[in-house]
């Protein structure tokens, strides 16, 4: 089982570093002067590709132990229950009688299975930004670029200098808007942490 879940830590790791690489030779084809970044900490601050590798950084400091918490060190639990209330109630109250109001509102005594959720929760978040992150750069590359010089008697080289400098007539769309970008992310949590629990409950059932 621990080796199992080495790998499934080991593939999460590798997904995660797979998608920043990419998304950063994308990030930098597309826009080397980093005009076109949306990201509202370089809008303000900026510092150039010296901040852009500092916030990778960061996040892929974030990502290792949240990973680490969902699918290392989490134990779970094995207990016999009739219904996915019962399930929820033993997860983390250790009793099959919590009230549904101490079970939204009140602090779980199983803290390891509520790290590991919130872990598994900001783990698949962050993994969304970087595939978000390189589908619109690709967007941009392979299908907007192709597209402008289709359509407008421009040669590669213009359009290229129209991608890294501001304004622009043909400056590329923002595929996202910034709310278009946080309410996809705040479904990926909300689908992350209900499926996490949703999916110990499924291995309690079999192994029952």
């Amino acid at each position: 089982m621990f080796k199992k879940m080495k790998t499934k830590f080991g593939i999460a790791i590798g997904a995660y570093l797979v998608l920043s690489v990419f998304g950063l030779i994308m990030e930098y084809l597309a826009t080397p002067y980093l005009l076109h970044v949306g990201t509202p900490l370089m809008r303000h601050f900026g510092h150039g590709w010296i901040a852009v590798f500092l916030i990778n950084i960061a996040a892929f400091a974030l990502f290792m132990p949240m990973a680490y918490l969902s699918l290392i060190k989490y134990r779970r639990i094995e207990t016999i229950c009739s219904s996915y209330k019962e399930f929820s109630s033993l997860l983390y109250y250790g009793s099959p009688n919590t009230s549904r109001t101490t079970m939204f509102f009140g602090i779980p005594k199983n803290k390891n299975a509520l790290m590991a959720r919130i872990g598994f929760g900001i783990m698949i978040m962050l993994l969304a930004l970087r595939a978000i992150a390189l589908l619109e750069w690709s967007y941009i590359l392979f299908i907007w670029v192709p597209d402008m010089r289709s359509s407008l008697p421009l040669g590669l080289e213009q359009i290229w200098t129209s991608l890294i400098n501001v304004p622009s007539i043909v400056s590329p769309p923002n595929a996202l808007s910034h709310f278009q970008f946080v309410l996809i992310l705040f479904a990926a949590v909300v689908f992350a942490l209900c499926w996490w629990e949703f999916k110990e409950y499924r291995i309690n059932q079999r192994r029952a």
